[in-house]
């Protein structure tokens, strides 16, 4: 019997028109992990998440808490999996608070009428994403920082024992940058299993208990950060060199060169 939260995925795979975006992806997630998914632009990060979060059809073996994926309800699904897309576009002048109240859907909120204990999830969530104080505010009126946050409080709204976040600190201050690195760090250290695509691999290395990284839709490393994130991958993978250091004993990643500037 899975525990609550395992993701299990076999040879999974996705084509988008006549390319595969995935291909014959292995990969086993547990609860509390926090893994950031890496890879450069078109290695297949945001079709992973789509794919375990039921929006786009995939070949292969996908099971959340062990049962089948492609048989589960959407309403079921809801509730087990919480979705962060990127971009965070708004189309409607609805206020925050009622923009983070569509989290609370799959567990039966009526929309306009929360009940008390969809009011406290999501007071909890704008607090916890740090946009309490948004909460009044138009969504199409916010920054692009300002709306990150708010959507993401929607996603937390679920309470959800998955968490998959997709680009969760595009377009947010440093300051935010880290909030939210330590906020999904802690989510996992509460029971939560979170995955996240990212492309900044020094917070990468820094918060995530594991990494996984994707080049052209298969899996080219998987472990944690310090062992993955090899001077070979890094070339292999994304085209570059980083300097590899240390601060109050936690390693640091930082890019440096391309491939193409060291051989100039």
């Amino acid at each position: 019997m899975s525990a609550p939260g395992m993701i299990e995925i076999e040879h999974a795979g996705v084509r988008l028109g006549t390319r595969a975006a995935l291909d014959g992806v292995d990969l086993r997630c547990a609860k509390g992990e926090f893994v950031c998914v890496l890879g450069a632009n078109g290695a297949g990060k945001t079709t992973l998440l789509k794919a375990i979060a039921g929006l786009v059809p995939h070949s292969g073996r996908l099971t959340l808490d062990g049962r089948d994926a492609s048989a589960m309800r959407s309403s079921v699904r809801g509730r087990l999996v919480a979705y962060l897309p990127q971009g965070h576009h708004a189309h409607w002048p609805i206020t925050a608070h009622e923009a983070v109240a569509i989290g609370r859907v799959p567990h039966g909120a009526r929309p306009g009428a929360p009940g008390n204990a969809d009011l406290a999830a999501i007071s909890r969530a704008l607090e916890a994403a740090d946009a309490a104080a948004l909460a009044d505010r138009r969504i199409t009126e916010l920054s692009g920082g300002e709306r990150a946050r708010v959507m993401l409080a929607r996603a937390l709204a679920v309470e959800a024992p998955i968490l998959l976040a997709d680009e969760p600190i595009a377009a947010l201050d440093p300051a935010h940058q880290l909030t939210v690195m330590k906020l999904l760090s802690n989510t996992a250290a509460q029971g939560a299993t979170v995955l996240a695509a990212l492309h900044d691999l020094t917070l990468a290395a820094r918060f995530a208990t594991r990494v996984v990284v994707l080049k052209a839709g298969r899996i080219a490393g998987d472990g944690p950060p310090a062992k993955v994130l090899t001077a070979e991958l890094l070339a292999s993978a994304f085209g570059i060199t980083a300097l590899h250091l240390e601060h109050d004993g936690t390693p640091l990643l930082v890019p440096w060169l391309t491939q193409e500037e060291l051989r100039r």
